[in-house]
């Protein structure tokens, strides 16, 4: 609440305490908007998660119902491809990406990495991948001829703000041939 004193003529010459309760009150209103911010987006989040819902408990209700199970409709589903693009020889974050998404996928057994790096660091992350990750689909997938290309275009522009492998989501149609996929 606005205190009484604090208002024209009186608060230009107000202590320095009103002025700290005017601003105490500012700052308890931005909190108050962003915690129905975050409100908002939560229930925005539930209730996509219980339309999805509905939507398989009918499916399951459909005349099928007998022969097909929840996780058989999640398992029978299509490939999903994750893809991750770096240069960087450290490949602790990738896997730990990569377990992550494991961890949290309702069919984990749908997913399909791809990892598009150099040439030169793309036999040193087979090797680590498969490692590290042995009962896990991840292929690894370079072209040393698109990546000089994309570098060609980034000549003048701070390395800071990105190399070829910030720009190679666009280019995934030419370093992955989804097409001879296993």
């Amino acid at each position: 609440q606005w205190d009484s004193t604090c208002s024209g003529q009186k608060c230009r010459q107000a202590t320095r305490g009103c002025l700290l309760r005017m601003r105490a009150t500012h700052v308890a209103f931005c909190v108050s908007a962003l915690a129905v911010a975050v409100v908002i987006g939560v229930l925005g989040v539930a209730n996509i998660a219980l339309n999805a819902c509905y939507n398989l408990q009918a499916l399951l209700a459909s005349k099928d119902a007998d022969r097909i199970s929840a996780g058989q409709v999640v398992a029978e589903g299509p490939r999903i491809h994750v893809c991750f693009c770096s240069g960087d020889t450290d490949l602790r974050p990738l896997v730990v990406a990569i377990r992550s998404v494991i961890a949290s996928a309702a069919a984990p057994e749908r997913l399909w990495f791809h990892y598009v790096t150099t040439q030169e660091g793309a036999t040193r992350a087979q090797d680590l991948l498969r490692l590290q990750l042995p009962a896990v689909r991840v292929q690894v997938h370079h072209n040393s001829q698109l990546q000089s290309h994309i570098d060609s275009l980034l000549v003048g522009i701070n390395k800071d703000l990105g190399n070829a492998f910030s720009f190679a989501p666009f280019y995934l149609h030419e370093y992955l041939p989804l097409d001879d996929a296993p």
